[in-house]
Formats: C-alpha cells, sequence, structure tokens
C-alpha cells in the first residue's frame, strides 16, 4: 500500500443536541399555569429563546432561566448572547454541560492522540471528553503518516527526510506483518483470524513511529472543549516558554475557528 503524508487533521461533526418541539411546548405549559409572572407576552420564541441561535445555544439558555424562572417577560438578559455570557461570567457552568457534541478526529499522529487522551480524558460532566479511539491491535495500518508543521516547507511541500522516513518505516511494519502471516500460515495451515491475526497486528504496531496517523470518536461538552482551546491554541506569540506542540496547536486551532463559526454566541462566552 502507497504511503500518504497528512498536513492536516480532519474534524466532523457526527452529533449535536436537537431541541424536541413537543417537550417544548409541555414544558411552555407546565411554566405558564405554576408560574404565571412567566408569561410569555411575545408567545413561545420569547419564553424559551431571546434571539437566533443554535439548539446548542438555546439549551444552556433554557437551563439557566430554569435555575431562576427568567422565562417569559421575566427576562433580564434580552439577548440570548448576553445570557450566555452573563452564566459564564457568573460561574454558572453547568447549565453548559447538557450540551454534547460528537466529532470523528481523522489525521492526528498517535504523538499528538496519546497527548490528547492524557490531558482530556474525564468524567461526562466534566471539563474532559469520551473517547473511542482507532485500534492499532484490530486494525491494519494503512500507511498514513501526520506530517508536524516543521515538515512542511515554505511551498507547502513536506520535508524530503521525514517522507523517506514514513516509507521506510512503513516497510518496516508491512515487513513484520508479512513475516508473521507466513510464520502462522506454515505452522497452521491457514490464514490467522481472530486473536491470532490481532497478536499479528499488535506485535506490528510496535514498529510505527509516533507520526503515524490515528483516528477518534471523541463525545465532549463547550466547557471541555474551551479548555482545550485555551491550553492548547496558543501560538509562540504568546508564551514561547510555555507554547503547545505545532501539531496540536494547528488541530486546536482548526477546530475552534469551526466552532466559533458555527456557534458564535456560546463559544465566546467561555472563551
Amino acid at each position: 500500500m502507497p504511503v500518504r503524508i497528512l498536513t492536516a487533521p480532519k474534524i466532523i461533526l457526527i452529533s449535536q443536541p436537537a431541541l424536541v418541539e413537543s417537550g417544548l411546548r409541555e414544558m411552555k405549559d407546565i411554566v405558564e399555569e405554576f408560574h404565571p409572572e412567566c408569561h410569555a407576552s411575545g408567545g413561545d420564541v420569547a419564553l424559551f429563546s431571546t434571539g437566533a441561535g443554535s439548539d446548542a445555544e438555546i439549551l444552556p439558555e433554557i437551563a439557566g432561566r430554569t435555575c431562576y424562572y427568567s422565562f417569559g417577560d421575566r427576562m433580564g438578559k434580552k439577548t440570548s448572547v448576553g445570557y450566555l455570557a452573563n452564566l459564564a461570567r457568573m460561574g454558572h457552568m453547568s447549565c453548559f454541560y447538557h450540551v454534547k457534541f460528537t466529532w470523528f478526529i481523522f489525521g492526528l499522529s498517535r504523538r499528538v492522540g496519546e497527548e490528547f487522551l492524557r490531558h482530556y480524558v474525564g468524567a461526562d460532566r466534566d471539563k474532559e471528553g469520551s473517547p473511542s479511539k482507532e485500534s492499532t491491535r484490530y486494525t491494519e495500518h494503512q500507511g498514513l503518516y501526520v506530517a508536524q508543521p516543521g515538515d512542511i516547507n515554505p511551498d507547502g511541500s513536506v520535508d524530503t527526510d521525514f517522507a523517506i522516513a514514513c516509507e521506510e518505516n512503513a516497510q518496516r511494519y508491512r515487513e513484520t506483518c508479512a513475516s508473521d502471516l507466513a510464520r502462522y500460515h506454515a505452522q497452521h495451515g491457514t490464514v490467522p483470524a481472530g486473536l491470532a491475526r490481532k497478536r499479528i497486528y499488535e506485535r506490528a504496531a510496535g514498529r510505527l513511529n509516533l507520526q503515524a496517523a490515528c483516528s477518534f470518536v471523541w463525545t465532549s461538552n463547550p466547557v471541555a472543549m474551551a479548555k482545550f482551546f485555551r491550553e492548547r491554541s496558543s501560538g509562540l506569540e504568546v508564551d514561547p516558554a510555555h507554547a503547545a506542540d505545532l501539531e496540536i496547536q494547528r488541530f486546536a486551532a482548526l477546530w475552534r475557528k469551526m466552532c466559533l463559526d458555527a456557534w458564535p454566541g456560546l463559544c465566546r462566552a467561555l472563551l
């Protein structure tokens, strides 16, 4: 299989919050029955949302307003952006944990993938996330490697020494797999499957270098993601002594921009 070198990760949103219209209407009925002071003279929208926004931005607003029954005519902050910013400023982070996003992340190096796991795995209601990472024991490495920013030339091409190192590394991996497959076939007369095949891949995985690519599915919340963006998207010009790894900066900056473009009110409240 040919070696391919990736110069940036792919970050794809595969799941996000979706409000249930029937549930919101039932909630509205209860609020207006038991808290008539929250009557929304402007109708449904004025009760539950104070401005245009995605479901991911309306959900923490609903959670926050439930704490104080500041719905409808009792709304203080009149815009969603202002309300979310005030929630964050007051430290009411529990409202943001209701929002969950799930992402497919493709093209991190094993090295940066391990840093991501080391710093950002924890309980669901936490400043962390829930990962499912590609296994090198069950899957055959496909010759994908990730170039660090320092391995990319000004013209966008990949450094020759790095490309050669990837070719050599992939060849060593393939040779290890082929040798073990041949040995198994000679001993058993069959093609390895199940546990036997997994043992071959797990031994060969030890030959892969740390820039071999890996993938994740990651479920997290806006508080956790904002924490990651703050800690890992700062550039050398911000703090040369404590700047993040350049590959993880590239990853965090790309992800941060995607989120700011999609949910500006939510992100700006937390960043």
